[in-house]
């Protein structure tokens, strides 16, 4: 979260009405600071199992923390705008898009308590009778979910991966490199429908400072300030800039009577 909250700032840095309109900026503090209280070190996951829930094993933690403060904004109402959050089905590892038709309905804060419970840290979310977890189980970007939407410009924040040609010699460095190849094979299958695609990976200082342990909190008020100078940098160097700001509005005609 501390690498997703700058490259989100860049979005209000071009679009502040979003701020205002939607309150995003105020919750994902809200929700980073959460995290941070409660993250520590992680248990490992048990990655060869014949059973989904074994390889997506509960935590301890309640993530009653994350859903009350989104909750009281929102209560049971959905966005209005298309809001879509991703959580992964614990019974059998099905991707699920909180917000999309085909989803069960669920509240925003629920949606996102689930989207946010890593497995084997944090207790599964059960909306309906289904137990739900971290989004990140089948994914770590989940680009790929904009397949078919006619999109002028997507911007993907993807902190488990490595920028190329940031290569160092760390334990991580392969599993990063991996994710690397997982976005661009969702970014692959978006086809032609999004005309420009804009993607944040962390370069090799960032990475080095987030570690090994990615529960950390360590480093995390130097992580935020490093990543938000380079996603400003990221973004210049993409010519893009003007695909974010708000369109302008034309002078609105006044009849003067004579």
């Amino acid at each position: 979260m501390c690498y997703h909250g700058p490259d989100l700032r860049i979005l209000l840095d071009y679009r502040p009405a979003l701020r205002e309109r939607t309150g995003v900026g105020e919750y994902v503090h809200e929700i980073a600071a959460a995290l941070l209280r409660q993250l520590g070190p992680a248990d490992a996951l048990t990655l060869f199992s014949s059973s989904w829930k074994d390889r997506l094993p509960a935590g301890r933690i309640p993530t009653k923390f994350l859903s009350d403060g989104l909750d009281r904004r929102f209560g049971d109402d959905w966005p209005e705008r298309d809001t879509w959050i991703v959580a992964v089905r614990r019974r059998d590892g099905r991707r699920v898009v909180f917000g999309r038709s085909d989803a069960p309905k669920a509240r925003i804060g629920e949606a996102v308590a689930a989207s946010c419970a890593i497995p084997a840290y944090f207790t599964p979310v059960t909306i309906g009778n289904t137990q739900y977890v971290d989004g990140g189980a089948h994914s770590p970007t989940n680009a790929d979910v904009l397949r078919g939407r006619p999109l002028d410009l997507a911007m993907v924040s993807s902190p488990m991966s490595l920028r190329p040609g940031s290569l160092r010699p760390t334990l991580d460095t392969p599993i990063r490199l991996r994710f690397h190849r997982y976005l661009n094979a969702e970014l692959r299958r978006l086809g032609g429908n999004v005309t420009h695609t804009l993607t944040f990976e962390p370069n090799a200082e960032i990475a080095g400072l987030m570690g090994l342990n990615m529960l950390s909190a360590r480093n995390v008020d130097e992580i935020e300030e490093q990543s938000y100078a380079d996603a400003r940098r990221t973004l210049h160097r993409s010519g893009l800039v003007e695909q974010l700001r708000p369109p302008r509005r034309r002078p609105r005609s006044v009849a003067v009577p004579g």
